[in-house]
Parts: structure tokens; sequence; C-alpha cells
């Protein structure tokens, strides 16, 4: 059927939003960029495959990136964190064929010469 496709293009669309909010220059503002989350899933084809898609990878990470967006309480940017960790994972850009946009490295500052 055709809701594997739309579950891939949903996960898609939610990880570009994330990164579109990267620092240092995010595009949108954390407020915002929840609520374009909540319309990507908000989708009534979107909500259908989440619901009667196959069980596979992709509807496992879709569905709980639906259920943090569910949550109305929590302020952007603990969902925003929240979401990073379910769908910034190295298996699942493998799965999606997506490369590693950056690394996470921690950069020493070199000593000052004496």
């Amino acid at each position: 059927m055709q809701y594997e496709r739309i579950i891939e293009q949903a996960v898609r669309d939610v990880q570009d939003l994330l990164w579109a909010n990267l620092p240092p220059a995010p595009n949108l503002p954390d407020d915002r960029t929840v609520a374009c989350l909540r319309a990507v899933v908000g989708v009534p084809e979107v909500q259908r495959a989440i619901e009667q898609g196959n069980d596979t990878a992709l509807s496992f990470v879709l569905r709980g990136a639906n259920r943090i967006l569910a949550e109305k309480s929590m302020p952007g940017p603990a969902l925003l964190n929240l979401l990073w960790g379910i769908m910034n994972e190295r298996d699942l850009n493998r799965l999606l064929g997506v490369r590693q946009k950056f690394r996470m490295m921690s950069w020493r500052k070199k000593p000052p010469a004496r």
C-alpha cells in the first residue's frame, strides 16, 4: 500500500524541519517549528498511515514523533529535544539513506602559548 511512502515522506519532512531549526542560525523559532511539525503529522493521510500502516521501523519512529507532538503542555524546546532523540538516530538516517549532516565534536581550546 502507499502508507510506506507517506510515512517515509513524513519522517523526512520532520527531520528537515528539525534541521532547519538548528543553531547558529535557525530558520524558525521553536514554537513555530513545533507548529509546523504538528501540521506535518496532523495531515489526515499521515494520521491514517500512522494508524493503519505496517509495523515498520519508520512507522514506529513516526508514531513516536506523533506521540511527542501530541503533548500540549510541554514547552517547544523540550519537545524539540525529545524529537531529536528519535529523529537523529544513525540507524534511522541509514535506513533513509541520509548522510550524517554534521558530527557533534567537542573542540578543545588550545592552551595559550608561553
